[in-house]
């Protein structure tokens, strides 16, 4: 008997737009807090707690830290998730409110001049 022969790589056309856009916040402390200084779990968890995401908004979303501009940026797939991040004032964190501000990011280009 002999082994089946493995059928030949089929190329496949991919969409031309992402079947999901993700959706990019940008959030600022304004109280002159490292960011550094906290922990990234603690921070993850306060943004999705002052923010009331529901646990799929909150599985559909992550988030990035940027240290050195002390920022952090929150990508979500879900439309309900982005409004409730931008209209979230103050975040909680280890019984310390904490200032932010928050705005959508500009949409990538691909365009060049």
């Amino acid at each position: 008997m002999t082994p089946p022969v493995a059928e030949p790589w089929t190329t496949l056309r991919y969409p031309t737009k992402p079947t999901k856009s993700h959706l990019t916040i940008v959030m600022k402390l304004t109280d002159r807090v490292s960011l550094s200084e906290l922990q990234s779990t603690h921070l993850t968890a306060a943004v999705t707690t002052a923010a009331h995401l529901t646990p799929s908004e909150a599985k559909e979303t992550y988030f990035k830290i940027r240290d050195v501009q002390d920022v952090l940026i929150a990508d979500t797939y879900q439309p309900s998730a982005q409004e409730k991040l931008l209209q979230t004032p103050k975040l909680t964190i280890a019984n310390r409110d904490y200032a932010i501000t928050s705005y959508p990011s500009a949409p990538p280009t691909p365009a060049r001049a």
